[in-house]
């Protein structure tokens, strides 16, 4: 026995690494089995434009769709070519049935909305149960009457709601909302667009039995109230606190596909017109103290980046593309050895908290080709613009991929890519050398 417990604990722990950071920004697993609960992303819907429906189905992997309640209108193309549902404040809502997995007494909530003016409170999203009498339980998000300012309410036993407010209209912009809770210490957090936090201890009951609502509140009853009145593309829900290095990631990732600014550590700067506009599926590594570390990142998209050797405090390390086809083309600007290229391409800003151009050290880049014909190790090379002239045809491609398996591929060590610099996949040509006797296929 003595050695199968030692064994027992390398496995668990390699197991760990295989799994890629799935989750909003490379945060967390789209798996059913990490912190990432729930999440809710307009732009997994695919429906035509216009469309009501009730179903908004999870993308985290514990299948918590919110399927019942009047729906909303699906808009295909709201902001950034991305969609979002339209709610009316008057009966649009999702509703999903009790589930305690998303009543934690500890969690950390993002939603990404554009609140339009109203003098009634207009609720994102609502876990609440009032009964009669003085006990409250459950959060909600709301942007109050009038002066449509943000604020963050939580239920208790013995009194009315308690709140922490945002102090901010976002009022026909797109903005992120977040909202944190520690069920140790009862801190509570709402921050808008990343500002400062604004912080307040109040004890939290939860709610135990009434459903969760999107874009309405009054869950105690079958008749909802506090409609929301804007547009709301993504719901994301973890039942622990992320660290701060993870916040500042996801609201790079956020920032970027709904294209507004954030107040602070707006690090992702490819995002842009001038930059190109590589707006999509962002990712990222970073790190703020030895507590606040992530460095293991793949997000939605087919790019993984891990194992930085010299991530310091306050550096981070984020990458999107430009939206083209994942497929390989001839004709694309590359190095003569390149027989055909990936039409598309990323961009890294690679960069501190105050903004300055910073190195991570080498990295290990994997890339799921999955649905790519001909890749091989012989054949795969990593194309970096190292003089960030927008072209690949100068560059020395860079061989050496190794296969993982399921079409997975990694450059290992790779130190290349720094601030601002884009990079790419191609096939490289494959020569055949014959004489009488023998046949050679020589990878250029």
């Amino acid at each position: 026995m003595k050695f199968k417990i030692p064994l027992l604990s390398y496995l668990i722990f390699y197991s760990i690494g295989l799994f890629a950071q799935t989750g909003p920004g490379g945060v967390g697993t789209n798996s059913g089995n990490s912190n990432l609960v729930l999440w809710l992303d307009a732009n997994n819907v695919n429906l035509p434009n216009g469309t009501t429906t009730n179903n908004w189905g999870d993308s985290s992997g514990y299948v918590h769709n919110f399927n019942s309640g009047n729906g909303a209108i699906f808009n295909t193309n709201s902001i950034n070519s991305y969609p979002s549902f339209s709610f009316n404040d008057s009966s649009n809502y999702f509703e999903l049935a009790y589930e305690n997995r998303l009543n934690p007494n500890t969690f950390t909530i993002f939603s990404v909305s554009r609140v339009a003016n109203s003098g009634s409170y207009k609720a994102v999203l609502s876990n609440r149960d009032d009964p009669p009498g003085s006990p409250t339980r459950g959060f909600i998000l709301y942007s109050r009457p009038n002066n449509n300012n943000w604020s963050f309410w939580t239920g208790r036993d013995s009194g009315s709601w308690q709140t922490v407010e945002g102090n901010i209209n976002t009022t026909g912009n797109w903005a992120s909302q977040m909202m944190r809770y520690n069920g140790n210490t009862n801190v509570k957090n709402i921050s808008i667009n990343n500002n400062n936090y604004t912080t307040a201890t109040q004890t939290m009951t939860l709610n135990t039995s009434r459903p969760f609502r999107i874009g309405a509140g009054r869950n105690e009853s079958n008749t909802p109230n506090y409609y929301f009145n804007g547009n709301i593309s993504e719901i994301i829900m973890f039942d622990q606190l992320i660290n701060d290095a993870q916040i500042i990631i996801i609201q790079n990732y956020v920032a970027a596909k709904y294209n507004f600014t954030l107040s602070q550590s707006d690090l992702y700067n490819e995002d842009n017109a001038g930059a190109g506009n590589y707006d999509h599926e962002v990712a990222g590594i970073g790190r703020v103290d030895a507590s606040n570390l992530h460095n293991d990142s793949q997000g939605t998209g087919i790019v993984r980046i891990l194992n930085p050797t010299n991530l310091g405090n306050n550096e981070f390390f984020m990458w999107g593309h430009d939206n083209a086809d994942l497929q390989m083309n001839t004709g694309l600007n590359a190095p003569s050895i390149i027989k055909n290229r990936l039409t598309r391409t990323w961009r890294v800003s690679e960069t501190n908290t105050s903004g300055g151009a910073i190195d991570v050290g080498s990295i290990d880049m994997r890339f799921d080709l999955t649905g790519i014909t001909g890749v091989s190790t012989g054949n795969l090379r990593l194309l970096v613009d190292t003089d960030n002239d927008g072209n690949f045809n100068d560059e020395t491609p860079i061989s050496g991929s190794v296969s993982l398996g399921s079409n997975i591929y990694s450059f290992n060590g790779i130190s290349s890519i720094s601030n601002n610099r884009r990079f790419t996949i191609g096939l490289a040509f494959t020569t055949i050398i014959t004489n009488r006797r023998i046949t050679h296929r020589v990878n250029n």
